[in-house]
């Protein structure tokens, strides 16, 4: 039979901590949950059993995972300093992902001239709703720039660039 402990040391809370957070951090600490932001790698590779539930045979046995076959962490683009991160794919060639900036490159279709404006607020995102609170731009967002509300064309985690197009207001 299980019984609580009394006293002060009573429940999850480690010795001398009042606060909920050092609780988390030591929970975290003993191997639990994963923190905050970092999460568990995802696995594209071939599955081992069948589509009825049973064991698939060799080569899949004995074949491990392959590092082609784990997928990039989730890295969004958001609104601040300029900041990009250099990939490795398949073959040696390289992919860069802006993580942060601050500058987009505006087409006018009017005018038929692109230039550089200051990013400022994400106005809409189709992708997520919560994209728009946590300023993340992806393909397709409606972004609030100096020149006024552009339209995001670019793949931002692929192109490693941001470019818009003016709307129309």
């Amino acid at each position: 039979m299980f019984t609580a402990p009394s006293g002060p040391n009573r429940g999850y809370l480690p010795t001398g901590s009042s606060s909920v957070g050092q609780r988390g951090l030591e929970i975290r600490g003993a191997g639990r949950p994963h923190p905050k932001g970092m999460q568990m790698a995802h696995w594209h590779g071939i599955s081992r059993r069948k589509p009825t539930g049973g064991r698939l045979k060799r080569p899949n046995r004995y074949r491990g995972k392959r590092r082609t076959e784990i997928a990039a962490e989730k890295q969004f683009t958001t609104i601040g300093e300029p900041n990009r991160k250099v990939y490795r794919k398949r073959s040696g060639s390289q992919t860069v992902r802006a993580l942060h900036d601050n500058v987009v490159n505006v087409a006018d279709t009017k005018s038929g001239k692109v230039t550089q404006s200051g990013l400022t607020n994400v106005m809409e995102n189709p992708a997520d709703p919560n994209y728009v609170r946590r300023n993340i731009v992806t393909k397709g967002a409606i972004v609030e720039t100096d020149m006024g509300k552009v339209r995001i064309t670019s793949r931002p985690g692929s192109h490693g660039a941001l470019s818009g197009v003016l709307l129309d207001e």
